[in-house]
């Protein structure tokens, strides 16, 4: 990606600004990063989301993340920790908010540490439980930071990918067993159960724990759609959770609603 085309380069920017491992890849290195902020004006580079940016990055060590998050935040001036951004998809998010759910522990803590604070929803709480880096470490930050567990954070934690069963079992046993989260709590709305969460966007890990921990197999929403169904749909290891729910004694006769069978 060459540094030489200003508008692509900001287009891109923009568009990337929530994709991680391509933007780590285009700010690769600080010496990298002064070279496209000197490239133009402040006034320009300077009012993109770009500390929304930095803080997705997954950082190794603190004085990385002092590097990179306090060049930005020097550049941009203090109040760019807790400005609000509206990317495309018109959530409006702060720099805690990203690192909460895309970048590491890390990051988190720094922002923490030089006053970042989110009034915006979903709360950086949430935002950690739905996270695939560092959950339970962030959870415990922010807890420790006064940001109170609320009954949602189950939803989005039954969501998260996790990478292996400790990392779902850690962050799931923390909010039922510490925080009295219920496997069978139901969503507002459409009333979806932790499990419907898990098999539609989360992992095979979160699947299995739930149910393990006695989430209901054949819970349905509104529409009577079961967690099989979601399973089905999902473009996350759905093989493995079809297999293991039906292993496990889904109906896989159910109807939902509009009497669409699996």
């Amino acid at each position: 990606m060459s540094l030489s085309s200003s508008g692509y380069i900001i287009d891109q920017i923009i568009a990337l600004a929530y994709d991680p491992s391509e933007v780590i890849e285009f700010l690769s290195t600080k010496k990298g990063f002064e070279r496209f902020s000197s490239d133009y004006s402040s006034k320009i580079v300077f009012t993109l989301p770009v500390v929304h940016v930095v803080a997705a990055k997954q950082f190794e060590t603190a004085e990385e993340a002092e590097e990179w998050l306090g060049y930005v935040v020097h550049r941009m001036g203090d109040e760019s920790i807790n400005k609000l951004e509206r990317p495309s998809d018109d959530i409006e998010r702060t720099a805690l908010q990203v690192a909460c759910y895309l970048g590491n522990f890390i990051g988190v803590n720094w922002l923490v540490a030089h006053g970042a604070i989110a009034n915006s929803k979903p709360s950086p709480y949430l935002c950690a439980c739905a996270s695939a880096v560092d959950q339970l470490a962030k959870i415990l930050l922010l807890e420790e930071h006064g940001y109170r567990f609320s009954a949602e954070a189950i939803f989005y934690a039954a969501g998260a990918v996790f990478s292996s069963a400790a990392d779902a079992n850690e962050v799931l046993h923390h909010l039922v067993a510490k925080r009295g989260a219920s496997v069978n709590a139901l969503c507002a709305n459409e009333k979806d159960t932790p499990l419907h969460c898990a098999c539609r966007w989360g992992s095979i890990h979160g699947v299995v724990w739930l149910v393990e921990h006695n989430a209901a197999i054949d819970s349905v929403t509104k529409g009577g759609v079961t967690p099989l169904m979601y399973a089905c749909e999902s473009e996350i290891d759905s093989f493995l959770k079809v297999c293991y729910l039906c292993e496990g004694g889904a109906d896989c006769l159910a109807k939902d609603k509009w009497r669409l069978q699996l």
